[in-house]
């Protein structure tokens, strides 16, 4: 992955403050037009988010809070396929979507953001990414309106920024994941061997 951009060129003031829960939204009727997919995509968000405040995000703990997510009760309404399919993806590419997170935020790092700022850039992220048949530009759209909906004054215009920039290096990004991927997975097979090797 390339190196982390220095400065504030391009950066919004601080994005940070109070983090409310996705779920804040519903008290407000939201300006936005709703489809099926914005929909999914708050869905997503939920897991997304709810793992990150309680600090367990990443590969296993998607999977895991997702299967919980999909066993539908006769009190819950089923999680679309769309959300399924970004919280599965998410968990597949973890780790480098967040790499390419923390490369491009120029002048902030994931952690210094809020909740909800970090799981609407981790989502449109995937989207952008891995997303295939969505259009970039209704993707960073839909983020910028959760951002206006769920975090701060500054947000939207932040995470407009943010992600711009990805959409532009989105064919260069992946390639990069993928090679970071494929070593860590030649790594890890590297490792068994050397533990059966020494049984």
């Amino acid at each position: 992955m390339g190196g982390a951009q220095s400065g504030t060129d391009g950066a919004q003031s601080d994005p940070g403050g109070a983090e409310p829960h996705p779920d804040a939204a519903e008290a407000t009727r939201s300006p936005h037009r709703t489809t099926a997919r914005t929909k999914a995509r708050r869905r997503a968000m939920d897991v997304v988010f709810e793992l990150d405040q309680k600090g367990h995000y990443g590969p296993g703990a998607l999977r895991s809070l997702l299967r919980e997510r999909l066993a539908v009760s006769t009190a819950q309404t089923a999680l679309p396929q769309y959300s399924a399919d970004i919280v599965e993806g998410l968990a597949e590419h973890a780790h480098g979507i967040d790499q390419v997170l923390s490369t491009y935020l120029q002048g902030w790092t994931l952690p210094r953001l809020p909740a909800v700022d970090r799981a609407i850039l981790r989502i449109a992220t995937w989207e952008l990414l891995y997303g295939g048949d969505v259009d970039a530009p209704v993707v960073i759209t839909e983020a910028v309106n959760l951002a206006e909906d769920l975090s701060t004054d500054d947000s939207p215009a932040f995470v407009n920024a943010v992600l711009d920039r990805l959409r532009m290096l989105a064919p260069v990004l992946v390639a990069e994941i993928a090679a970071e991927e494929e070593a860590a997975d030649a790594r890890a097979r590297a490792a068994e061997a050397r533990r059966a090797e020494e049984e």
